[in-house]
């Protein structure tokens, strides 16, 4: 793909670029090594020099990145090591140009695990680069990005995005829109169905500090699936969204109301247009400094046009955090979730909880144990009474050696 070659050398433009500028500069200012750290070349950086390239290039920022797949409600028995859980590193790069100007940011991350198991897989395409760049011009931002994952990439994978946004703001009114293409398929596999789908997005918000957000956003997608080979069945569809939401927050807690209206017209299948309505309400508590308390409960109608099938999809849940001392917390999760059709096909619904306490002996900052308890309840087809129940309850003791 050439194109994608293209990109990953400006992606390592943008990446490596601005330490090596940022090194040769400093070297020749002050006559020292060409292998230094950038907190050292910053302190060793004199007020008011400058050059070309510290003018079109500024001071980078390097950090780390990581991203562990977490699943609250995995059951406890089918839990690993933490050394062979899933997990992403990475490098994110920022630099300010022209003057600060416009801001850059590059990074690139890869799958790690250490362990045997993971490591025998198939793990021939495991990446992601990313970069993006951003300006503001008074009242007025606007940017691009760019991001491609493989398609063994744990966070986001098998995916490119391209993204164009902007934003204005006076006041209390504020106004976004964005035009995104996301692709799937990024090897062009023959034996894979590609999937494209082009979006665009306007949101306007209107928000006092003393009041309530009020937002309304519209969005349209125009989903496209080509099969890459013969024998497989195109699908394009256009999604118009429009959605209204309350947020209101507060030195202790905050909340959200949406609504959403979606009307789903496929091009191809006219039997399998869909209405859909949804309503979420999401909020977070903190009624003492130790406690958090997060909740979301949302409800969802899908309605096909041709058949006047309804499908309803209810979904709660709740989580609660405590942390009684800096050796000490107590963390419980609990959710729900239903999907009930009215034609009697489809009928289930899942429960699931877990809860957690994390001690650290005499406050030990090198061993941590932990006691987790977990409940999962699945009935699928036909309810309690006449579905098929699955039920688990388990329990775990971790011991984490947290630095050696």
């Amino acid at each position: 793909m050439h194109h994608r070659l293209f990109l990953v050398l400006l992606n390592a433009v943008l990446f490596f670029a601005p330490l090596a500028v940022w090194a040769a500069d400093q070297a020749n200012e002050h006559g020292l090594p060409a292998l230094r750290s950038v907190d050292q070349l910053a302190a060793s950086r004199q007020p008011g020099t400058h050059g070309f390239f510290t003018d079109v290039i500024g001071r980078p920022t390097v950090t780390s990145t990581e991203f562990a797949i977490q699943d609250q409600y995995l059951r406890l028995r089918d839990l690993r090591p933490d050394s062979e859980m899933p997990v992403t590193n990475g490098l994110r790069l920022s630099t300010p140009l022209f003057n600060g100007h416009m801001l850059a940011e590059s990074e690139v991350a890869r799958n790690h695990a250490t362990s045997d198991i993971l490591l025998s897989r198939d793990r021939k395409s495991k990446s992601m680069m990313r970069f993006a760049l951003s300006t503001q011009e008074g009242s007025f931002r606007y940017g691009l990005s760019y991001r491609i994952a493989d398609r063994q990439f744990y966070n986001l994978p098998d995916q490119e995005v391209h993204e164009v946004w902007g934003e204005w703001g006076t006041g209390p009114l504020r106004v976004r829109s964005s035009v995104s293409e996301v692709f799937t398929n990024v090897d062009e596999d023959p034996t894979l169905p590609r999937f494209a789908q082009t979006g665009g997005r306007i949101m306007m918000a209107l928000a006092q500090p003393a009041w309530p957000e009020v937002s309304l956003t519209f969005a349209r997608n125009l989903n496209d699936t080509n099969p890459l080979q013969s024998g497989l069945t195109s699908q394009r569809s256009v999604a118009d969204t429009l959605e209204g939401a309350i947020s209101l927050t507060r030195s202790s807690w905050n909340a959200r109301v949406a609504s959403s209206y979606t009307m789903n017209a496929n091009d191809l299948q006219p039997g399998q247009d869909t209405v859909s309505f949804a309503h979420m309400l999401s909020g977070a508590f903190h009624p003492i400094e130790p406690l958090s308390i997060t909740s979301v409960i949302s409800y969802r109608t899908d309605v096909q046009q041709w058949t006047g099938v309804r499908t309803e999809t209810p979904v709660a849940a709740l989580t609660v955090h405590y942390r009684h001392s800096a050796q000490l917390m107590i963390s419980a999760l609990g959710g729900y979730t239903g999907i009930r059709s009215s034609d009697g096909l489809t009928d289930n619904e899942s429960v699931n909880s877990r809860g957690i306490v994390t001690w650290s002996p005499c406050g030990s900052s090198v061993t941590q144990v932990s006691f987790e308890t977990g409940y999962t309840r699945m009935v699928t087809g036909g309810g309690a009474s006449n579905g098929i129940v699955t039920q688990d309850v388990s329990g775990l003791v971790r011991l984490r050696l947290m630095q050696f």
